[in-house]
């Protein structure tokens, strides 16, 4: 990708070379004012403003004071990465955070970095290559400079992948292991016996868990089908499958969207964590023919009660599955997708699940 590449080079101008930090490391959220945001701020800090307006977060790397006046670098599909004063930056955001990490660059050497990536940028093509939302994005730009190494970024909306055989973090790998043998692979059938659709849950005591919306699915597009009705379970372990008793049905106008299932399996029930504003997700579940889970990991967007939603891609059979953080900790069940553009995946609150299962 071409920021791997602009980083690379920068990392050798500002004579570092190549950066071994740790693979496993922790980002933090610390949400300020944006009123605030340049006095909390340091020169060389990884920060973000949220637009509601168009449901994201920008994000930038804080220069500080130059002439009287404070400055940002980021990347925008306007301007490409280019420094620019802290009030555009700020314009039209409704909130803003820093980006703090356990692991990193100093915050000299990453402003050291941003500034010649400028340089790499604008300099190496004709025109410079356009911002992509999947490959070259603002996050992926902070981050890679505050880390000091090519960093695929929370919000890249990159397809579900199988966690065991990417190129991803170790803590990638520890949430999936941790959480993956819930996840169960479920299949709607219509009164006569026919195959509806294809879908996902997660075993949770001695309950399946699962979206609401699939009791009664007509098929896409919808009504193309015979509604279902049944149901049966795929387990990952040993890939056994049986049928499911609904033990709790979905409730009017699936308000909440759940609907609770039984079968001869039970879990340890998965600890509950609170809604924070941009956290680290994973949202997991099957997709197509897969028999194994993938997983999509992302930041938490929105916790609004009635539209609480991640930052991530779902594919077809994602809903019902878990969405969990950094810790394999509950903080949801995946609705749907509510866009593709900016994906975001509209998600079932934990605390919603709680009172359901009362």
């Amino acid at each position: 990708m071409d920021i791997e590449r602009f980083l690379s080079r920068a990392l050798q101008v500002i004579g570092l070379g190549k950066n071994e930090l740790a693979a496993s490391y922790f980002a933090t959220c610390d949400e300020c004012d944006c009123d605030t945001l340049a006095q909390k701020a340091e020169p060389g800090d990884h920060i973000a403003v949220w637009d509601e307006t168009v449901g994201y977060w920008h994000h930038g790397i804080f220069v500080g004071i130059d002439g009287g006046s404070n400055y940002v670098i980021d990347m925008t599909p306007d301007s490409g990465i280019a420094r620019r004063l802290l009030w555009q930056f700020l314009k039209s955001a409704d909130g803003a955070a820093i980006i703090r990490y356990d692991r990193a660059l100093s915050r000299e050497n990453t402003l050291s970095l941003a500034s010649v990536m400028i340089m790499e940028y604008t300099n190496t093509m004709d025109p410079p290559p356009a911002y992509d939302i999947a490959k070259r994005n603002c996050d992926i730009f902070a981050s890679s400079c505050r880390l000091g190494r090519f960093q695929i970024n929370l919000d890249d909306g990159v397809d579900p992948v199988d966690v065991g055989t990417a190129v991803v973090e170790i803590l990638d790998q520890a949430v999936y292991a941790k959480v993956s043998p819930l996840v169960v692979k479920l299949l709607g059938f219509s009164q006569d016996g026919s195959l509806v659709g294809q879908f996902s849950g997660f075993m949770h005591g001695e309950v399946i868990v699962a979206a609401g919306h699939m009791q009664g699915f007509c098929g896409k597009p919808l009504g193309s089908t015979s509604p279902a009705v049944a149901f049966k379970a795929r387990y990952l372990t040993d890939g056994f499958e049986e049928d499911l008793e609904v033990v709790a049905p979905s409730p009017p106008g699936n308000v909440p969207d759940l609907i609770l299932l039984k079968g001869s399996r039970s879990a340890t029930s998965l600890w509950s964590t609170d809604l924070e504003i941009m956290a680290s997700v994973y949202a997991l579940g099957y997709t197509g023919t897969e028999n194994k889970p993938s997983c999509s990991k992302g930041s938490l967007s929105s916790t609004m009660p009635g539209s609480v939603a991640i930052t991530a891609h779902a594919d077809d059979g994602f809903s019902g599955g878990p969405v969990v953080d950094k810790h394999g900790r509950l903080m949801g069940v995946v609705k749907g997708a509510l866009g593709t553009t900016i994906m975001r995946i509209g998600i079932t609150p934990n605390y919603d699940l709680h009172t359901y299962l009362l």
